[in-house]
């Protein structure tokens, strides 16, 4: 059996009865002009949301580079080891030191 042959036995069954009058029209429109608009409601608090926390990182940017606030201290970071106003050294002198301590170590071992 073709389904569209029992078309009509289904649409009964899933209308139930109900019939498209006057009555079932003004239902219909009374309660659409009740019922709130959702989707404006939320775009609305979308906006709402975004502009608030764009105007809090504003306000706290702001707050922060306010004139007249004391910079944080600059810290003077030097290396282990390492001597602030150091001279530079020649290579040449390196390979000296370096050759003195290898010659003084062989003595000591012999």
């Amino acid at each position: 059996m073709d389904p569209l042959d029992r078309l009509p036995e289904v649409t009964e069954q899933a209308l139930s009865g109900l019939q498209a009058d006057d009555a079932m029209k003004r239902r219909i429109l009374l309660s659409a002009a009740n019922s709130p608009q959702k989707k404006e409601y939320r775009f609305r608090t979308v906006v709402a949301l975004c502009s608030l926390s764009l105007l809090l990182i504003l306000l706290c940017t702001f707050i922060y580079n306010l004139p007249g606030k004391d910079p944080q201290p600059d810290l003077n970071i030097i290396p282990a080891g390492r001597q602030r106003n150091s001279a530079p050294v020649s290579l040449q002198k390196v390979i000296d030191e370096a050759s003195d301590l290898v010659q003084d170590r062989t003595e000591e071992n012999n």
